[in-house]
Formats: structure tokens, sequence, C-alpha cells
């Protein structure tokens, strides 16, 4: 064989080329551009208020349903209960056209950081980041989306008929139909939709068990009260959920090996199994006031909550080649660059600002890539820095980098701190 021929058979075919580029990006996603940011703070702020709205109106129909306070929207406790109760009111036409815009902001949020991988950590592995930043997002937006079918439906509907949706006197009979049926594929689905609540409950009893979730929420700077406030209703809040998705799931294996009532949606009657046991009532308003803490949980994300979703340990994958610039949010931090600098992700054509002497010394960067604070503290406000997609944001001490926190309520409070007493 002569060289000429080794030397082609070591270069790498464009497809397998093109390929590893992909499962490159795939594996450590840089999130969404900064120049969409502001998008995404407003998708999901509004997003956040209209879930906060569903969970809670579905907290005030358990209760309705324990105590029997309205035979209208009796034993419909459900995401689509709730549509159907705001269709009742005299403006329920509108309401469910605020909602419908709601909700779809909510899931074009929830893809647009599905598909970007917003969140992913260099501290977590390539299933977390995939689990936590691309498939829970999109499966979460698929769910709302059928949630958006299902208020179109209604917004066609007169008043009579959106009462009589709330009962299912159709073919739709799912699970219980399914669940014993001949056909295998019907029975599979059943099984998969019971393992898929299964592990949703899983994930929100880790939340109500962790403190994973803390990271994502801006109380680091405010009132003990509101910190504390916020934590207390997302622990209450989870456990709520967590209780919802395990009725479902339990309800879902059971109508493989018995009949099943079919005379609501599904999420409906598996709530309404509570009432069937001992002290069911009870559970059933206890239920309902941890959907409603929430539902002002989720609520209260709109004000406190980063966006985009940040990573959980502040080290998220940079583009290749991209340039890390040190900025000051204002005039005041400015004059403090050692706590208050912040970073912006510039393109790799701000190369030629960089100084020459950081070029030359090869240890500038420490052995696990990241920037040393004494380095970065001691570069000019208007020099760049060239790292790595492997690097990380350099992190203050004091929380978060930019942009997280490059918030006009963090300044304010940033700026009154500094002030002389």
């Amino acid at each position: 064989m002569t060289p000429k021929e080794t030397l082609e058979g070591l270069v790498q075919p464009e497809w397998h080329r093109k390929f590893d580029k992909h499962w490159s990006q795939f594996k450590r996603p840089t999130g969404i551009s900064l120049q969409h940011y502001a998008h995404v703070k407003w998708l999901g702020r509004v997003g956040f208020v209209s879930k906060g709205i569903v969970y809670a109106v579905m907290g005030g129909l358990c209760i309705s349903t324990a105590a029997h306070l309205d035979d209208e929207v009796y034993k419909i406790q459900s995401p689509m209960g709730v549509f159907i109760y705001l269709g009742l009111f005299s403006m329920g036409t509108p309401l469910l056209a605020i909602m419908l815009i709601g909700i779809s902001f909510y899931s074009i949020w929830r893809f647009w950081e599905g598909i970007y991988g917003q969140g992913a950590d260099q501290s977590q592995s390539v299933f977390k980041n995939f689990f936590r930043c691309r498939l829970s997002p999109i499966v979460s937006g698929c769910v709302y989306i059928v949630y958006l079918t299902y208020i179109g439906k209604l917004l066609a509907k007169s008043r009579e008929e959106r009462i009589a949706m709330g009962s299912l006197e159709s073919d739709n009979c799912f699970p219980s139909c399914w669940g014993r049926s001949s056909n295998w594929l019907q029975r599979a689905a059943v099984a998969m939709f019971g393992i898929a609540f299964l592990i949703a409950c899983i994930t929100q009893l880790q939340n109500v068990l962790s403190k994973r979730w803390h990271a994502d929420l801006m109380v680091h700077h405010c009132t003990s009260f509101e910190k504390w406030t916020m934590f207390a209703l997302g622990h209450l809040g989870f456990l709520a959920r967590a209780g919802v998705f395990m009725f479902v799931a339990v309800f879902m294996f059971k109508s493989m090996r018995e009949e099943v009532p079919a005379q609501h949606d599904t999420f409906s009657e598996a709530l309404n199994q509570i009432t069937e046991a001992h002290n069911g009532v009870i559970a059933l308003w206890i239920l309902g006031i941890g959907l409603i803490f929430f539902g002002v949980f989720a609520t209260l994300n709109a004000y406190y909550k980063y966006y985009p979703t940040p990573p959980p340990y502040r080290k998220p994958f940079l583009k290749k080649n991209a340039i890390v610039k040190p900025t000051a949010t204002d005039d005041t931090s400015s004059r403090n660059t050692e706590t208050t600098r912040h970073t912006d992700i510039m393109s790799s054509q701000m190369m030629d600002n960089l100084p020459v002497s950081l070029t030359r010394q090869s240890s500038f960067l420490q052995p696990n890539g990241v920037m040393p604070l004494s380095s970065i503290s001691s570069v000019p406000l208007h020099s760049s820095i060239l790292i790595s997609d492997e690097t990380s944001f350099p992190t203050q001490p004091e929380g978060p980098p930019s942009p997280w926190e490059n918030t006009a309520r963090y300044r304010m409070q940033t700026q009154a701190s500094q002030r002389p007493s």
C-alpha cells in the first residue's frame, strides 16, 4: 500500500464528519441565542401565568367535587374541566381565547428551549442533559398542544354543549376500552402511558426532595420572606403534582386488569378514584389545596424565574471559537468590576482585540478549562478572551452570571447595597 493510499484511508468521509459535527452539537447544546432572550422571556412569563391559572382552577375543582359545590362541574377536576369551567362564564369565550394565547406561548417556549437544549450543563451527563433539557420540555410542549386543541373545540361550542363535553358519551373511551382490548398495540399504548405518568410522578418527587430547581429562581437577592415563600409553594405544589400523576398512572394500570368508568376524561376519572377510598374526600381536599399552591407558584414564576432556563451549575456549553467579553451592566457596576461583571458572547470577529500577552500564556486556563477569577479581574473591560466550546462562564461567588441576572430589579438592589450607610 502506497503512502498516498494510507493517507486517503485515514481521511474521514464527508458524511462521517457531518455526523460527528451534529452529534457533538447534540451532546453539547449551546442553547438559545442571546439575541432571542427577550422573546423567550416574554413567552415564558405569559405561559407560566396561564399554567398557574390552569392548576389553581384545577385545585378549586377538586375542592368543589369533594364538597359537592357545583353540579355543572362535578367530577371533572382536570385541565379539560378547567377549560369547561372557564367557558361557562358569561365572558367564557373571551376567557378561553385568552387561555388559548397564553398556553400557546407556554408551548412555544417549551419547544424552543427543548429544540436548542437550553439549560444543558457541563457538570451533567449527556443522558441527564438530554432528559432534562430536551425530552422533558418537548413532551411538556406536546401535552399543552393537546390542551390547545381542546380549547379550540370548546370555542366552537355553545354553553350547553360545553357542559355536555364534560361527559364522554362517545367512542372516546380511552383507556378503559383499550386496556382490556384484544389488540395488543392498544394494551401496549395504555402500558406506555402508565409508565410515562409513573416517570412524571418520580420526577416531581425529586423536585419535592431536592433543591435542584432553586437555582432556576431569582430569589437570592430578595427578602427572606419572598425566598422561603417561593420554596414552600414549590415543594408543596410539586408534591401535589406528583400525587396527580401517580393516580393517573394507577388508573392506567388498573384499566388493564378490570373495567374502569369512562364517563369523564382520564384525569378526572383518575382523581375520582380518591373519593371511593376511606377518607377519600379529605385526600381530595388536600390535593386541591396543593394544586392551588402550585398554581400560585407557577404564576409567581413569571416574576421570579430566570429566562431562559439557566444551567443548574452555571457551566453552559459555548459555541466553538466563541469569545467572551466581560462587560458592566451600568455605570454604577462599572466602578465596581470586581463583583458585578457580566458576560456577553461575542463573535469570532472580535479576535483582533485579544491582547497579545494573553495569547502567549499557555497556563491562562485552569486544568478543568475554567478561567481563573483572578485572571478575569486583571483583564480590562474592553479586552476579549478566546475560549473553546469546552469551557464555561466564569462564575462569580455572589450568584449566577449574566444574562440571567441582567435584570433591572437585580441592578437596583445591587446599587442600593452599594450606597453608603
